[in-house]
């Protein structure tokens, strides 16, 4: 939901200035939901849970000098134990719901300091019939509570039909074939297939990450705020960015799996270089001259060129999620869901 969240604040340009502190806050939020999950995916003490969380903080020990320190730091030693399952506890349940609190309690004043929701601006001679103003209380207020209590008594009527899909209890002596991270970080273990560790677990998320917060200091034009996907253009373009990132990501996921072989076609080459940047310049080059495309060829604005690459990127994610839960199998080699031999 937050990622929808995040997606609707991009699409309907409610990321711009004077927005663009709130939309730090709202990025900085979705991290922490992220940790929330990833320290309550350790609780059940399962299998499941033990091996992903194990997957999931061996990339931390890829950051250069420090990764190491905070990766013990995060288990309270050297692997997953008991000790690990406490700090996960604390995390879970003190310093990530504090923090949460506190940034939503900022986020939504900042809401009301720019302005409210984002509304499209009258283009010409026509201008936009706009929403009625209301108080929060009841209107909001009211609503939003009936939606809240619908929505509890859906998950407790799940959690009631649905048993928990619990494995066996956790066993650091029996690794699951294969071992992975939890789905949200598959995009992430994905990458570490066809890239150097650093590249894959460190260069790629902090560069994706640096763009996301930039975002509104770089598309900051407010010609179409407020209107889905900027124009009737930027749909065209949108549309044309997710089919071309589903073609592209698949393409070279299975190319890399199949054909490329950096490592032994550069042998005396680093591997950081040969099967790291290497392969990542032709990753940016792509991406470059879709960019050049739809800069010269479609002459397209700085908001559609920003808009086709944020696109294609969000597809990309998702491609390379789905592709780890799916379609990877024992030794994460690729299979079809159907051909899927038993995990061991």
């Amino acid at each position: 939901m937050a990622v929808l969240h995040l997606l609707r604040v991009f699409f309907t340009g409610a990321h711009r200035p004077p927005r663009e502190v709130n939309w730090i806050f709202g990025v900085v939020m979705l991290l922490l939901i992220l940790g929330a999950n990833f320290t309550g995916y350790l609780l059940p003490w399962d299998q499941l849970a033990f091996w992903a969380i194990t997957v999931g903080t061996s990339l931390v020990s890829y950051i250069p000098f420090v990764g190491d320190q905070i990766g013990s730091l995060l288990l309270g030693g050297p692997e997953v134990t008991g000790a690990t399952l406490l700090n996960f506890y604390s995390l879970h349940i003190s310093f990530i719901p504090l923090s949460l609190v506190i940034l939503m309690s900022l986020h939504f004043w900042r809401v009301r300091k720019d302005g409210g929701l984002t509304v499209p601006r009258d283009i010409g001679e026509a201008p936009i019939e706009r929403p009625t103003r209301v108080t929060t209380i009841p209107h909001l207020v009211r609503r939003e509570a009936v939606w809240a209590l619908a929505w509890i008594a859906i998950i407790i009527t799940f959690s009631v039909f649905v048993a928990a899909p619990l494995e066996g209890i956790a066993d650091p002596n029996v690794s699951p074939n294969p071992a992975k991270a939890p789905w949200y970080f598959m995009g992430i273990q994905e990458l570490l297939l066809h890239f150097h560790p650093f590249v894959a677990a460190i260069v790629i998320p902090t560069v994706a990450l640096a763009g996301i917060f930039a975002l509104p200091f770089i598309d900051h034009s407010k010609e179409h705020e407020g209107i889905y996907f900027r124009s009737k253009r930027g749909r065209s373009l949108a549309v044309m960015a997710t089919g071309f990132s589903l073609i592209m990501t698949s393409a070279w996921v299975v190319a890399d799996d199949r054909f490329f072989d950096w490592t032994n076609w550069l042998a005396n080459w680093p591997t950081i270089i040969s099967n790291g940047f290497i392969p990542l310049a032709l990753v940016v080059m792509a991406l470059a001259l879709l960019d050049l495309w739809i800069d010269r060829v479609l002459k397209g604005t700085l908001e559609e060129r920003i808009l086709f690459l944020f696109t294609f990127a969000v597809v990309a994610l998702i491609v390379l999620t789905v592709i780890g839960v799916f379609f990877r199998g024992p030794g994460m080699e690729l299979f079809w869901p159907w051909d899927m031999p038993a995990a061991h």
